[in-house]
This record gives structure tokens, sequence and C-alpha cells, in this order.
């Protein structure tokens, strides 16, 4: 099985190309099984007490589309538009979401393991019981304005990418590696607790500390 090296953890990868799949141009009502699509527009798609296993997914609009009660194995997203969407119980174990859209999207209890969010816009986005049961690294996404709570996110890697106003709320995110984000604005600094930052990231978290606690710097 393939790896990826991520910083200082090593993320289990989907399989690739060689594996056997089925080309479908329609969701249909079951589990999706080793299939591959492509540019096809599924918005509103409702998958409900299914899976979706051994696939790659490309281009395929799922905009406010529900998934819940799901599982997501082994499968590639590429390019996938999944914005204001709704994700309740869904595990997502040995994943990759690659150029996806996720923008608005409501997402609770919600557990990953083996995943990478890479080049994905999560701007806006509730998260709200996010669970990094193993691997997970979110590599050059946005997450701006979108608020994060009541989750457990211990040693994620999130590189590279844009948290700016993003709000934390009891949320714990100790050993998670975060050099290389834009912290503009972002609150719930007690979340961050444990996490790993650059020199040049603390300029930001000093303004967003004073402005959390309503620190006025005086003459």
């Amino acid at each position: 099985m393939e790896t990826r090296q991520v910083r200082a953890i090593k993320v289990l990868l989907p399989s690739g190309d060689d594996h056997p799949r089925t080309t479908v141009t329609e969701p249909g009502g079951g589990d999706l099984t080793d299939i591959t699509a492509a540019r096809r527009d599924w918005s509103r798609l409702r998958l409900e007490d299914r899976s979706i296993s051994g696939s790659i997914l490309n281009g395929i609009v799922m905009a406010e589309s529900h998934i819940e009660r799901a599982r997501i194995t082994n499968t590639t997203l590429d390019g996938c538009d999944l914005a204001s969407s709704r994700w309740t119980d869904v595990k997502l174990d040995r994943c990759v979401l690659r150029g996806c859209r996720l923008t608005g999207v409501q997402a609770h209890r919600i557990t990953l393991s083996e995943v990478i969010f890479e080049r994905c816009r999560l701007d806006y986005a509730f998260l709200s019981g996010l669970h990094a049961s193993g691997a997970t690294a979110f590599l050059d996404c946005v997450l701006r304005e979108a608020t994060i709570e009541n989750s457990r996110l211990d040693g994620v890697v999130i590189a590279d990418g844009s948290l700016a106003g993003l709000e934390l709320v009891d949320t714990r995110l100790h050993g998670a590696d975060l050099r290389g984000c834009d912290l503009q604005g972002i609150s719930g600094l007690t979340s961050l607790t444990g996490c790993a930052v650059t020199g040049e990231q603390v300029g930001a978290l000093t303004e967003a500390m004073l402005t959390e606690l309503r620190i006025q710097v005086a003459d």
C-alpha cells in the first residue's frame, strides 16, 4: 500500500489507477463500490446508509447533497463540488480530496483516518464533532471564516493554508502542525494549546490574543 509523508506524519493513500473499476454516469440507489465517474452533475444527492469504496470521482458536482450515516473508504475525490452539502455521522478512511469545493458545508460527527484534503476550499464551513482517529492532513486549504467546534484533531497537519477568521470552539489540536498557515483573526486560542507554528506566525497570534482578550495597548 502506498503512503505519503506529510511532515511528521505518514498517510496511507487510496488505491491508484491500476485498481479495477466500472465507469458509471449516475449514482444509483445502492453502495458505490469500485466505480469511476467524471464530470457529472449529481447535485442534491442523498447518500444515506450507503458507502463509497474503492472509487475515483473526478469533477462530480454534488452541491447541496445530504450524506448521512455513510462510510467513504479507499476513494479519491478530485475537483468535486460539494458546496453547501450536509454531512452527518460519516466516516472517511484512506481518502484523498483534492481541489474540492466544500464552501458552506455543514458537517457533524465526522471521523477521519488516513485522509488528505489538498487545495480544498472549506471557507464558511461549520464543522462539529470532527475526530481524527488516524493520520489526517489539510494541505494548502482555505478554512477562512469557518467554525470548528467540539472536535478532537490531535496531531493533524494543517499546512500552508488560510485559517483567517477561523473560529475554534471546545476543540483540541494538541500536537497539530499549523506551520505556514495564515492565522489572521483566528479565535478560540486555547484550542491551539500544544500546536506548532513558526516565528513568522507569532505576530498574527499576538494580534488575535489581544482581540480575544480585549486588551488595549496604551501609551
